[in-house]
């Protein structure tokens, strides 16, 4: 769609410079951004009509992406959060709530661009949605117009983006009425700085706006530097903060029990890794050899896959490929039941990852096989899980280094290795080894949120 409004396959979530041409363009500024931007806004009218026609979801609050039947705001003071998807929804919680802990005259305005964000931020925030301390809405497209329509609106005290959502409109708008905007758990891979530095004016515009980042580690904080941050503090990452569901966490940890199976997970996964991984799981369990499985119980038995993909929207495309395979599957969101027959449960729901993970031995993490950047592989390895990524993990870069030097999970080089990790993990006694690591190393970085609570208030609250 172009620069700045460059939106996700499916999902519709934007991207600053995504897909930008590899030419590095100096000339390309606010002003000439926000041209362009107005140039293709009919455009961008289109196809938001095409896309809430092919997918339904879009359709409910519609109007307020484009700046239009806003709610009413609570009362102030207001604190706005803006989380674009599911995974920046569950890190930014521990935060949220913390700060509406130790602020109780404030509330939360909270903002998405994607409808599973939404969804999410529903279930998630229910008892405070009910309370009345955080109120909904969808953000604007990056139009300048939208942007200032937006925050007059609402008129928030403050505004927090979470990781890596950095619109140049919105963010110039807050400097212009003098919001204060910082970046949270913020987070730049090597590979986004390239795709960001191909618009070095434009970019050293938008960065150096904020009021402060939070970077995730060292390494994001001297990328930040170079887009123009003044200063950034390294805080940690929130996601080693999230509160886990325990009604979730016991439920999978009883439908564990009583398969008394052995379960892997395919979790989180994205297009194209199902038909990779999948076949190399169920050869393994095909041929999993006695000398390799010690006494216990589960070991004996044949054990379970769960599928777990990124978007549940996706389970008519698995439910082929699963057929394909000729595998005995169930469906968890057709509540269809697991016997000692089930090779395959489908787990195509929202926001039941606690339930997955709960139930899970070893969790094979998804969107890592092929070039998608990658999962959060944190909440497994919070639980205890054995986990296992691919080697395309540039959103989470340092997180994984930094597991991977703590032997708290394991990398694999590409899908072949695989075959030779799984033996190993048929072992309960190394199961065991790394699950300990897992939850030690989590356990050892958590943290950031007060971290981010001492940066809000020298330059908010």
């Amino acid at each position: 769609m172009g620069v700045g409004l460059i939106l996700d396959k499916g999902e519709g979530r934007g991207h600053f410079f995504e897909d930008a041409p590899r030419i590095k363009c100096t000339m390309l500024n606010l002003t000439s951004y926000r041209f362009i931007a107005c140039l293709m806004s009919p455009l961008l009218w289109a196809w938001d009509l095409w896309r809430a026609y092919r997918q339904p979801i879009y359709q409910p609050f519609r109007r307020q992406r484009w700046g239009r039947d806003f709610p009413v705001p609570l009362a102030s003071p207001c604190i706005w959060i803006h989380a674009v998807s599911v995974g920046e929804t569950l890190a930014c919680a521990p935060l949220l709530r913390a700060i509406l802990q130790q602020h109780p005259k404030h509330h939360v305005l909270l903002t998405h661009m994607t409808p599973t964000g939404r969804d999410t931020g529903a279930k998630v925030f229910a008892e405070e949605i009910k309370q009345l301390k955080v109120q909904q809405c969808y953000l604007p497209y990056d139009l300048a117009g939208l942007s200032d329509r937006f925050l007059e609106h609402f008129k928030p005290q403050a505004g927090i983006i979470m990781e890596t959502e950095v619109w140049p409109n919105l963010v110039a708008a807050c400097l212009r009425l003098g919001i204060p905007v910082g970046l949270a758990n913020g987070r730049m891979s090597a590979k986004t700085l390239g795709k960001t530095l191909r618009f070095p004016t434009l970019a050293r515009q938008t960065y150096s706006a904020f009021s402060w980042v939070a970077a995730q580690s060292r390494a994001d904080a001297g990328r930040f530097a170079q887009l123009g941050v003044q200063s950034a503090t390294v805080t940690g990452n929130l996601k080693f903060d999230v509160q886990i569901n325990q009604a979730q966490l016991e439920e999978g940890q009883m439908f564990r029990h009583n398969q008394d199976r052995l379960c892997f997970t395919l979790a989180s996964t994205r297009e194209g890794e199902e038909a990779v991984l999948l076949p190399i799981l169920l050869e393994h369990i095909k041929n999993r050899s006695s000398v390799q499985i010690s006494a216990d119980a589960k070991s004996e038995t044949t054990p379970l896959i769960l599928l777990v993909p990124r978007h549940p929207k996706r389970a008519d495309e698995l439910l082929v490929l699963l057929k394909q395979l000729g595998v005995v599957f169930a469906q968890r969101s057709k509540g269809e039941q697991v016997n000692a027959q089930t090779q395959v449960y489908l787990g195509d729901t929202l926001g039941e990852m606690w339930f997955y993970y709960g139930a899970s031995d070893v969790a094979v993490v998804g969107g890592g096989w092929l070039p998608h950047g990658g999962q959060n592989p944190i909440e497994p390895c919070m639980l205890g899980c054995v986990t296992v990524v691919g080697p395309h993990m540039f959103n989470f870069a340092a997180v994984t280094q930094d597991a991977v030097d703590a032997q708290a999970l394991m990398q694999c080089t590409d899908a072949t290795q695989l075959k030779s990790v799984l033996p190993v993990l048929d072992n309960p006694i190394n199961r065991t080894l790394y699950a300990d690591r897992a939850r030690e190393w989590a356990l050892q970085h958590q943290g950031a949120t007060q971290r981010h609570l001492t940066l809000l208030r020298k330059h908010v609250l």
